[in-house]
């Protein structure tokens, strides 16, 4: 079916532009340049920005086809074209956005990247050669245009996407809460849109629906700000203090400097949930977190299950081991309801000056060892390294 765009569609798009233009300045202001290290805010501003950029080509191209006096061949053909590529992206960038609200700043494996871009590479060079591209959209005049051949590759590959985002954030869908409703209503409007697009050939209204939908869906989720979505990800609710994630989220924090490090584990933790209730599990964690904080201050995290972890660079090594003793000290004489025993921990130390992430995880490793050298010893122990005078 040949369409040709009617002057009311240039009015969608200006709206469009207007309303993306409020959301990408209102983004800025609220905090990206406070976490500009995270992948996820930088993706999130992306979409914003694709999508204002694809309805302002698109907002150019219907203009220059309904006013004879903007006609320019050259232009009208570029303006198309590049419409076209930007809004290729838009699943793509949304998939590393629920990518990367998942990971975190878990670094991903080349194989990861060529696999995650290889559908979005493709299209890109099949727009990209005119013998394909005209596959894809025939043109018979550069103000009409009609479905090709091989339109269904870009659905394919941006359902693809979808369905790649969703399969990312399906397994946090608990802890992301309302931030994975707002991923899959995402993903209902743009379906929504992609049968509009094609039931109503002659309307040009997907930018004006996915900005609309944009802002409804950041009015609905009142924590829509990056920066509380990061202070969420990164917390452990049970023992109030950061996790793995927030871990990955300080590497930086700790490369080329003087460090130490401790693995420290609740000893048979399993006892308190068996014997006690899970209630009781709970309340030993707790203790652990809070008694962990008041010793290390926000150097401590929950790294999984019954395992914590201790980095910090404020500390001289004598002090360190000191602190690991009175923080284990203070844990085995806190007094827990119903608990089938006193709460000890088996701790392993190390120190070190890492001078990248590999040396960091090096130590992490060391660490753990002497934490099993500690089990094998009785637990209740803290094994380490030996200072040098």
């Amino acid at each position: 079916m040949i369409y040709t765009p009617g002057k009311f569609n240039e009015t969608f798009d200006v709206c469009a532009c207007m309303i993306l233009l409020v959301l990408i300045v209102s983004r800025l202001a609220r905090g990206f340049n406070r976490t500009l290290e995270r992948k996820s805010s930088i993706a999130l501003l992306l979409l914003d920005v694709n999508v204002f950029l694809s309805a302002l080509l698109e907002f150019g191209w219907c203009y220059m086809v309904n006013h004879p006096a903007g006609y320019q061949p050259w232009l009208l053909a570029a303006c198309g074209m590049l419409q076209k590529v930007i809004f290729s992206s838009i699943t793509f960038i949304f998939f590393l956005f629920a990518l990367f609200l998942v990971v975190g700043e878990q670094p991903l494996e080349k194989e990861q990247w060529l696999f995650y871009c290889l559908p979005y590479v493709a299209v890109l060079l099949l727009l990209a050669f005119p013998g394909t591209r005209q596959k894809i959209y025939l043109t018979a005049l550069p103000a009409r245009v009609q479905w090709g051949p091989w339109h269904w590759v870009l659905n394919f590959v941006a359902i693809l996407y979808l369905l790649g985002a969703l399969k990312s954030v399906w397994p946090k869908w608990r802890e992301l809460g309302e931030r994975f409703w707002w991923i899959v209503s995402f993903e209902v409007v743009y379906v929504l849109i992609t049968v509009l697009r094609y039931r109503f050939v002659y309307l040009r209204v997907t930018h004006f629906l996915l900005a609309i939908s944009l802002l409804i869906l950041t009015l609905f989720i009142g924590d829509f700000d990056i920066r509380s979505w990061h202070e969420q990800s990164v917390i452990d609710e049970l023992a109030e203090v950061k996790n793995r994630y927030g871990f990955r989220h300080d590497f930086r924090f700790f490369v080329d400097k003087d460090i130490c490090v401790a693995m420290l584990d609740i000893d048979y933790f399993k006892d308190f949930n068996d014997m006690a209730g899970h209630g009781c599990g709970d309340e030993v964690i707790q203790v652990v977190g809070q008694t962990g904080r008041l010793f290390f201050g926000n150097d401590i995290y929950r790294y999984g299950g019954d395992e914590f972890l201790i980095v910090t660079s404020r500390m001289m090594p004598q002090k360190f081991i000191k602190e690991l003793h009175r923080m284990a000290d203070s844990v085995e004489s806190a007094y827990i309801e119903g608990a089938p025993r006193r709460v000890t921990l088996t701790m392993g130390y190390c120190f070190g000056h890492p001078n990248n992430n590999q040396e960091l995880r090096d130590l992490l490793t060391k660490a753990d060892r002497n934490l099993y050298v500690g089990k094998e010893a009785g637990r209740g122990k803290i094994v380490g390294d030996k200072l040098t005078s």
